[in-house]
């Protein structure tokens, strides 16, 4: 799982609150779910969201 997320975020992710705020969120609520019943939709959606926010902040 970790690696998955390492090559999903090749280099660190500038989000805004709220964005972080969710991410916290999944994270903590998965933290306490047996690994077999976590689901990381929520996770991935936030950081991808995230992705989509720094694009726009700045553009390659």
């Amino acid at each position: 799982m970790i690696d998955y997320f390492k090559n999903l975020i090749p280099k660190p992710m500038i989000v805004d609150e709220e964005t972080l705020e969710k991410i916290l969120d999944v994270i903590e609520v998965q933290s306490k779910e047996p690994s077999e019943k976590r689901d990381t939709s929520k996770t991935i959606e936030a950081l991808e969201r995230g992705r989509e926010l720094l694009n726009t902040l700045f553009p390659k």
